[in-house]
């Protein structure tokens, strides 16, 4: 029980030196009491000063509480620039300032426009060299192809002088030696033989097959004339021209 009792004593007190700690700082604080005014009290306590002496001593200092604002503010914050501070921090740019800040925004406006105009020429002269690039390769290609028609022409000229030797020589064979002949042609390249019997003189070309008798011989003739028959048409329409009265690829 006695013991429940000083813990509340104890408690009560700690809670009034609280507050009256926490009044003394806000006393102190506001400027209501200073090192001054706490000497008068002590010496009130210890009898060698009245109360009356006191009190008038503490009324003549002046009160902390009815000091303008701007000048509590200033107190409180000295690291608050003036408006006067402020406005001189930064000043009037003068008449030779702006004159070279007008001459530099000018010698800027002067290098992009002839950048504009640097770039604009780089592009004209882009689309000129691709123009003379397409313009080439279409010359390149207008070349190649009559390089081609041309290598065309004299191989099939080529070819067409040679028919005509070939042709020559198979006529002036015998029927038996031409026979021979057009069977190894026919091993070799069909399409040839099949071009000499078509432009062979029907007379000449019925001698020669009058030679093919064995059944091998027959079954070549055969064929020969069945592919004749298929293609001589066409052959002689697409790889032939006339010649001398013969028609001759």
């Amino acid at each position: 029980m006695l013991g429940k009792l000083l813990n509340t004593l104890g408690l009560f007190s700690l809670a009034t030196l609280v507050s009256l700690g926490g009044f003394a700082s806000y006393l102190a604080f506001t400027g209501r009491v200073n090192a001054h005014r706490l000497d008068l009290v002590a010496a009130v306590l210890r009898g060698e000063l009245d109360a009356a002496n006191a009190a008038a001593s503490c009324a003549d200092e002046p009160d902390p509480t009815s000091q303008p604002a701007a000048e509590t503010a200033a107190q409180v914050s000295p690291l608050v620039p003036s408006p006067e501070l402020l406005r001189g921090a930064q000043p009037a740019p003068s008449a030779e300032e702006a004159q070279v800040r007008r001459q530099r925004e000018t010698l800027e406006a002067l290098r992009i426009e002839r950048a504009l105009a640097d770039l604009d020429a780089r592009r004209r002269l882009l689309d000129q060299v691709l123009h003379d690039v397409i313009r080439s390769q279409e010359q390149l290609a207008a070349r190649e192809k009559a390089f081609e028609e041309r290598s065309r022409l004299v191989v099939a000229e080529a070819d067409d002088q040679g028919f005509r030797k070939e042709l020559e020589y198979f006529e002036q064979l015998k029927p038996a030696q031409a026979k021979e002949y057009l069977s190894r042609v026919w091993q070799t390249s069909r399409p040839d033989a099949i071009r000499l019997m078509v432009n062979v003189d029907q007379g000449r070309g019925k001698r020669i097959l009058e030679q093919f008798k064995t059944p091998q011989e027959l079954a070549l003739m055969t064929e020969l004339l069945e592919q004749i028959r298929l293609q001589g048409s066409s052959l002689t329409a697409d790889t032939s021209r006339t010649t001398d009265g013969r028609i001759a690829p």
